[in-house]
């Protein structure tokens, strides 16, 4: 889905090919890469193509965005809601660069983030992948 989010601390914001060096900082490396679900990349160019073949920013039922502090216009992460339709749930995660995850404040974007969901869409469970430890819960 293509929009833009904005909390006091975060732009929430559909991410870009050009927004690969930026991605490469999560998408390589490898302790991040412990507790995500792909595999880890090991060079910059390859995150360039996944970027460019992605197709989620028009899709309805994929609420993916990147997180940019605003203090700095870092891309830090990214991260939101995507329907799982052979499940019916929506699945919530998140990946952040490895020195984001002591002071990232989950909770402010996903406030912003459930918050703009149309209301015609009517969530019935949500699962979130909570990192570092790779647990799963229902919310």
């Amino acid at each position: 889905m293509r929009v833009t989010i904005e909390t006091d601390r975060l732009i929430l914001r559909n991410v870009t090919p050009e927004d690969y060096l930026a991605c490469f900082k999560w998408c390589g490396d490898t302790e991040v890469n412990k507790y995500l679900i792909y595999p880890c990349y090991k060079c910059a160019e390859d995150v360039k193509v996944w970027l460019e073949n992605r197709t989620c920013a028009d899709d309805p039922d994929n609420y993916d965005l990147g997180f940019v502090l605003k203090e700095t216009g870092e891309l830090i992460g990214m991260g939101g809601l995507v329907y799982n339709s052979e499940d019916d749930v929506w699945k919530l995660g998140y990946n952040l660069r490895n020195i984001e995850f002591a002071s990232f404040d989950t909770k402010e974007h996903m406030d912003e983030f459930i918050g703009c969901f149309d209301k015609s869409n009517i969530v019935f469970t949500i699962y979130l992948y909570l990192l570092p430890f790779g647990q799963i819960g229902r919310i």
